[in-house]
């Protein structure tokens, strides 16, 4: 959603969202409050790009072996520029479609700690646009799968290096804790004023509140439908709190 003008009624409007649903996802959240300190995760990383991008891949089929054919073809088919120009693009995204039908992925990368949690998030991204084909997602589940994208490639790196998982789980508990304590109450605030410029940002709290959710109590089955856009979010919070 990146209309100019657009508003906060027009962001509820297009995720399928209402102010008292917005409020029930948010109360879904954990309690971070032990995350406090943000951690930074600029220590180096001894993986190099291939090996994280891989690494990416096999936390996503390790958790939904059903989205298989997806992961391979963004493991394998996806356009990833790890050095792009930082004047231009100092933060990480991803398109839809780099003009040949695959995701383009932009991450620039300094081989330190947080580029893993980054790319994965990345990941997460172009899997949901693999995986839903035609069918456009809402920002608030793109960046829920995003997340959930995260939690993965820390559960996967656990198998082989439990003391880098630790340590990326406390990142991305920080993370979580900032955007609860910081963005979480602007958006509350901004629930009350249907005519407020829209805030991309808005759609952390609820997104990260979905995915630690999600990764506790949904099956696998309707994790899948997740990433295929295939359920509302109005259906997805009745499923988390019925």
């Amino acid at each position: 959603m990146t209309k100019t003008g657009a508003t906060m009624a027009d962001w509820l409007a297009h995720n399928g969202l209402t102010p008292a649903l917005c409020s029930s996802i948010l109360q879904l959240h954990p309690d971070l409050s032990a995350a406090s300190e943000l951690k930074a995760g600029t220590d180096p990383t001894s993986y190099t790009t291939q090996e994280a991008w891989e690494l990416c891949a096999r936390a996503a089929s390790s958790r939904l072996p059903e989205l298989e054919d997806a992961v391979h073809r963004v493991l394998n088919a996806a356009q990833v520029n790890f050095f792009p120009d930082l004047a231009r693009y100092p933060r990480a995204f991803t398109l839809h479609d780099n003009g040949k039908g695959v995701p383009y992925i932009s991450c620039p990368w300094q081989g330190c700690q947080n580029d893993l949690l980054t790319l994965a998030h990345e990941f997460g991204h172009a899997l949901q646009i693999v995986a839903s084909e035609e069918r456009r997602m809402p920002p608030v589940l793109r960046e829920t799968c995003a997340s959930q994208s995260e939690l993965w490639f820390i559960a996967e790196l656990k198998k082989s290096d439990p003391t880098l998982s630790e340590k990326l789980a406390r990142v991305f508990e920080s993370r979580a804790n900032y955007t609860f304590t910081r963005v979480e109450p602007e958006l509350r605030a901004a629930l009350t004023k249907p005519d407020q410029q829209y805030q991309y940002q808005w759609n952390y709290p609820l997104a990260q509140s979905l995915a630690w959710q999600f990764e506790q109590q949904l099956e696998n089955g309707t994790m899948v439908s997740v990433f295929q856009n295939l359920r509302s979010t109005e259906e997805l919070v009745t499923a988390l709190t019925t």
